[in-house]
């Protein structure tokens, strides 16, 4: 799914592409299977970094799903959630401000089980703040789902491209579209 600057102008986005579900909206990742995952592309420029501002959300009325959120040291975070856990993972702190437009992504590979991301064509390895640039999700974290509505709420002020593959992304792709 690809969104220009054009179509983000709503505060709410279709989804389409992905794997329907059988009680309604698709299935954007199953994290128990050995392969595929799933990669989101987006150039984003936050007002500000005060905690918990959803910047993407395709979470349903039990929370399965996914959003991207603010944290308050200059952060984006991505959850992956199912009805009963989330998997969360954040870029390193102090890398995006509020002056220009950032190029994230984050990169969900089901094979190692793995979550990590890249900011300004710089694999985020983790910095000062933590020992890795990855993190380990549970494969029972199962299927992320979307809404029954099949859309997406963004804030459209904020997100300025957006980009969501099917497949996890190698990091040398990932930075050198963001190049």
């Amino acid at each position: 799914m690809q969104f220009n600057e054009e179509a983000l102008k709503g505060e709410k986005l279709p989804i389409t592409g992905f794997p329907k579900h059988p009680e309604g909206g698709f299935v954007l990742m199953n994290a128990m299977r050995d392969t595929g995952g799933l990669t989101i592309e987006m150039t984003v420029q936050p007002k500000d970094f005060s905690h918990w501002r959803v910047l993407l959300d395709t979470r349903n009325d039990l929370g399965s799903g996914l959003y991207i959120q603010t944290t308050g040291y200059r952060q984006l975070e991505l959850n992956l959630c199912n009805t009963e856990t989330c998997e969360t993972w954040a870029t390193d702190p102090g890398l995006l401000d509020v002056v220009r437009p950032h190029q994230v992504t984050f990169i969900v590979d089901n094979g190692p089980d793995i979550v990590l991301c890249a900011v300004d064509g710089q694999l985020c390895d983790g910095g000062t703040s933590r020992q890795f640039g990855w993190r380990h999700y549970s494969p029972f974290l199962g299927n992320v789902l979307t809404n029954k509505k099949k859309e997406m709420k963004i804030l459209p002020e904020e997100m300025k491209s957006l980009k969501i593959y099917d497949r996890a992304m190698s990091v040398s792709e990932a930075v050198n579209n963001q190049l």
